[in-house]
C-alpha cells in the first residue's frame, strides 16, 4: 500500500494530530477490518515519507506553515494524493484532501474519520475525486462517513410498515 503524505499548514497541537491519525485508522478499520495505517506526517521540506506516523508523535515545527495547497502540491515527491491539516482542522476535526490535476489542485474537505479510507479508495480507484466532491457538496461541504452505531451484523432487521397499514 502507498503512504499518503500529511502536511500541516497551521500550528496544529500534537494531540490533534494524534486524534487525526487514530480516527482516520478507526474509520478505515470500520470499513476494512485490520487495515494498516498509511498516513505519514511530513516534518521537513526535503523529506519523502518512508514510514507511517503513529502516536505518540514528537513535537515539531512544520516547514509548511502558511503555504497554499498549490505550493504543497509542487513539493509532492511521487504522491498522487495528499492531505492537509490546517487552522480549521483543530476547530471541526476535518482535513483537506488534495489531488494535483492539469496544473491545479482538486480539493475536498473530509472528516478525520473518513480521511484514510478515502485516500485508499482514491488510490485503488474505487472512488473518484469528483464523486467525493459531489457527496461533500450535498452534505454542506464536508464529506463525513459516520461511525457505525453498535453492531452491524447479526441484528434483526427493522420491522417494515406496509403502505396499506399507514
Amino acid at each position: 500500500m502507498s503512504l499518503f503524505p500529511i502536511y500541516c499548514t497551521a500550528e496544529i497541537a500534537i494531540p490533534v494530530m494524534e486524534k487525526f491519525l487514530r480516527d482516520a485508522l478507526a474509520g478505515s478499520n470500520d470499513l476494512i477490518p485490520n487495515s494498516d495505517p498509511c498516513l505519514a506526517i511530513v516534518t521537513a521540506i526535503d523529506e519523502t515519507p518512508i514510514e507511517v506516523s503513529n502516536p505518540p508523535l514528537q513535537s515539531f515545527v512544520s516547514p509548511f506553515l502558511g503555504q497554499s495547497l498549490e505550493e504543497i502540491s509542487r513539493q509532492l515527491k511521487g504522491s498522487t494524493y495528499f492531505a492537509v491539516l490546517d487552522e480549521r482542522s483543530t476547530e471541526d476535526e476535518t482535513v483537506t484532501l488534495g489531488e494535483p490535476r492539469d496544473g491545479k489542485v482538486e480539493t475536498v474537505r473530509v472528516s478525520f474519520y473518513s480521511a484514510q479510507s478515502l485516500l485508499t479508495s482514491l488510490y485503488i480507484g474505487t472512488l473518484g475525486f469528483s464523486e467525493i466532491q459531489h457527496i461533500a457538496a450535498k452534505e454542506g461541504g464536508i464529506y463525513k462517513h459516520e461511525k457505525p452505531n453498535g453492531k452491524r451484523k447479526g441484528e434483526p432487521a427493522p420491522r417494515k410498515i406496509l403502505a396499506s397499514m399507514r
